[in-house]
């Protein structure tokens, strides 16, 4: 977009475009209260008027020692501020519980499946769920996990590790990203 200054009176300071009415003015006024945006610039930055160079935050974090400066070197005057920002240095660990994948071996497991008493046991393999108990359907169904969790406990075992807790400063970095990076580093 092509900035121009803009000597028109404003009551709260915006990005002013060329060609701008009072009407487009407020609306972008309108869209920064919408988003809970704050522009701080309070004074022209440009030697026509008009404030073209500007600091736009969320309302909830307030720069200070706001000023325009003119350094000579353009006819835009230079922005500096501060930003009283709490910087935590104090790491946060947190404890995750997963599987071993990496050596899980797909083979190996559909073996011992197929030699498990799931495979071997007439009492479970031949078992007639429609005419069983209830009672009988949630023992099957207990078994049924108990030696499905106990085989795969042996291939993928659970590892418990302490990891540091990153705190999200990219928040455009979404599953979608994150789902088109691994397509791309695996060459898919």
């Amino acid at each position: 977009m092509y900035c121009q200054p803009c000597r028109r009176h404003v009551p709260s300071p915006v990005i002013l475009m060329s060609g701008w009415t009072d009407q487009r003015i407020s609306c972008a006024n309108r869209l920064l209260d919408a988003f809970g945006m704050q522009q701080h610039v309070d004074q022209p930055t440009h030697d026509r008027g008009g404030v073209l160079d500007v600091v736009i935050t969320h309302s909830d974090i307030q720069p200070t020692d706001i000023e325009v400066l003119d350094v000579g070197i353009s006819d835009h005057r230079l922005v500096r501020w501060k930003f009283d920002v709490p910087v935590s240095t104090a790491s946060t660990y947190i404890t995750r519980e997963g599987r071993a994948w990496k050596s899980f071996d797909i083979d190996n497991f559909r073996a011992d499946v197929k030699m498990s008493r799931l495979c071997n046991n007439v009492d479970v393999a031949d078992a007639d769920c429609d005419t069983a108990s209830s009672k009988q359907q949630d023992a099957m169904v207990e078994q049924y996990n108990k030696i499905l969790a106990d085989i795969l406990d042996r291939h993928a075992p659970i590892i418990v590790s302490t990891v540091r807790q990153r705190h999200r400063t990219d928040p455009w970095y979404d599953d979608e990203c994150r789902s088109a990076k691994k397509r791309a580093s695996s060459g898919r």
